[in-house]
């Protein structure tokens, strides 16, 4: 990026006074030199500006330095990056639910011409109750490793990118392959009611051990630290509770009203051992992608492009190597 400082010339501009003595065509050219230098400025590449230049300069400029410490700019670009990875994960996690429901609902009742699996208050629950609190908690996780480190992104580059896209539908398929197979399981030894509250239940544990993988695209969890990030954990405590109390308590009647919990989210209590099935299928989502995790920490991977000349009009050629990483 190409750092300018505008001192000299914006100090033309402080130093000629307007004032109503001024022609109208003095005036048209002082006008025309001001939006000159402002289309000038506008072609820059990056433009920095301290905050006791001109407006013109001001309003052009990609950033605004409050101070003459330019090392402000460094801590700023470290926390907007470590924003940007959070709002990814963030991103991320929320998507891969959401495909990861609507595949489960079109291959079991379109494809395989099951029952419907969820009912429209599960999806509900899933969504607001379930998933909201852990996406937050993801919005909060530290820093790690050192992001400056990393080579600028580009500029065009979607959110999602193509890498959170293929995790997304990666992991997706992952969810929704092990929630039919408990839903199919469920149908062929219970009800209807018992099979849609299986395929309830596991879902949610399958997000709920997911946004532990969400937490980095990187790094594995136990490199992180397990309880690093203590906001995921009362995030999942919160809708383990909340999940037990509309299936394990489905028979306990909503203050107010006539309803229990199991009549308005189709649910009824579960045995021990159908909880035990539950979190042993729910799991394989984090370890399939713990294992993803090592095979890309081990290099496999690991795809590196030779140094790549990056020419820009009236600035010196530069060097940049780039380096890209399937996984």
């Amino acid at each position: 990026s190409t750092l300018s400082s505008s001192s000299a010339a914006s100090d033309v501009y402080k130093r000629q006074n307007i004032n109503k003595s001024m022609t109208e065509k003095e005036l048209n050219s002082l006008a025309n030199k001001i939006v000159a230098k402002m289309m000038h400025l506008k072609t820059m590449e990056q433009w920095f500006e301290h905050v006791s230049d001109t407006d013109v300069a001001k309003d052009a400029s990609d950033m605004v330095l409050q101070d003459d410490n330019f090392a402000n700019i460094v801590n700023a670009v470290e926390e907007g990056r470590k924003i940007y990875t959070n709002i990814r994960n963030f991103v991320r996690y929320q998507v891969s639910t959401n495909v990861a429901a609507v595949a489960l609902l079109l291959l079991a009742r379109v494809v395989f011409g099951w029952p419907l699996p969820l009912t429209a208050t599960q999806i509900l629950v899933i969504n607001i109750l379930m998933d909201g609190p852990p996406a937050v908690a993801l919005g909060v996780e530290r820093m790690h490793a050192n992001v400056m480190n990393r080579p600028p992104r580009p500029v065009d580059e979607s959110l999602p990118n193509l890498l959170d896209l293929l995790l997304i539908f990666y992991l997706g398929a992952v969810m929704v392959a092990g929630t039919l197979i408990v839903y199919f399981l469920a149908l062929q030894n219970g009800t209807e009611e018992y099979a849609q509250t299986m395929c309830f239940s596991v879902f949610i544990v399958f997000q709920l051990f997911n946004v532990m993988n969400c937490r980095s695209n990187e790094h594995s969890v136990f490199k992180l630290g397990l309880f690093s990030n203590r906001a995921i954990y009362l995030a999942i405590f919160f809708s383990v509770a909340l999940l037990l109390l509309v299936v394990q308590g489905a028979d306990i009647v909503i203050p107010l009203t006539s309803f229990e919990i199991g009549e308005l989210l189709s649910t009824i209590p579960l045995e021990r051992n159908d909880w035990i099935v539950i979190v042993l299928v729910a799991s394989t989502v984090f370890m399939v992608e713990e294992f993803r995790k090592l095979l890309r920490s081990t290099g496999i991977f690991r795809v590196r492009t030779n140094k790549l000349s990056l020419i820009h009009i009236s600035e010196p050629t530069r060097q940049a190597e780039i380096s890209y990483a399937v996984f």
